[in-house]
């Protein structure tokens, strides 16, 4: 199990619709997050050695989504038409079934033993290299965030909008903008992770 970030961004983001004549403008912040639980399989090809390179199977479920605040106590840039959403934070996830395989290597840093046939137990540094795929899931990329106007998208763009309420708190008017735009591809990832092992003798 794990999670972690892959993308951040914060951009501002100009709001319109036919109700709401005035052009809001905020300061959004974009932030991408994914977490997995995952079922490992590894064979080891050598346990007696400092370094112990490896290869590993997986499979299990994995999250991916973004998580989006819009600044509203910042003042708006523009005339804010006194136009807010009703809440300040919204996120968007989906969860795909993923399965993979790596090439992986541990080396031992602290040990009881410096004899390695006879070590058990210690403290190993692990790094590997997995490619991960999945099933098709919808995600936010970050690096288009310019095109969140429908109009600006254009006619063979796949996507489809991220739209959240807005409401007039002079007219009580609720109404929808668009934030982000959404796409949907297969997962395809390959991963790097570096992280510590500490193994207990029996």
């Amino acid at each position: 199990m794990g999670s972690g970030r892959y993308g951040k961004e914060r951009v501002s983001q100009t709001f319109q619709n036919d109700v709401v004549r005035t052009p809001t403008e905020f300061m959004v912040n974009y932030i991408n997050f994914a977490s997995f639980s995952h079922l490992n399989l590894r064979y080891e090809f050598t346990k007696n050695t400092k370094i112990v390179p490896y290869v590993m199977a997986l499979g299990g479920r994995q999250t991916m989504g973004t998580r989006v605040k819009i600044n509203v106590m910042e003042d708006a840039v523009g005339g804010s038409d006194d136009c807010a959403p009703p809440e300040d934070e919204v996120t968007f996830k989906r969860r795909t079934m993923v399965w993979g395989y790596g090439a992986c290597f541990m080396m031992h840093l602290v040990s009881n033993s410096h004899d390695f046939n006879r070590n058990t137990e210690g403290i190993l540094l692990n790094f590997s290299v997995t490619s991960v795929q999945g099933g098709n899931i919808d995600y936010v990329n970050v690096k288009q965030l310019q095109q969140v106007n429908p109009a600006a998208s254009p006619a063979n763009d796949a996507s489809k909008e991220w739209a959240v309420p807005f409401i007039n708190v002079n007219t009580n008017n609720i109404h929808n903008h668009t934030i982000a735009r959404v796409y949907n591809s297969p997962l395809q990832q390959l991963q790097f992770r570096l992280g510590i092992v500490f193994r207990f003798s029996n």
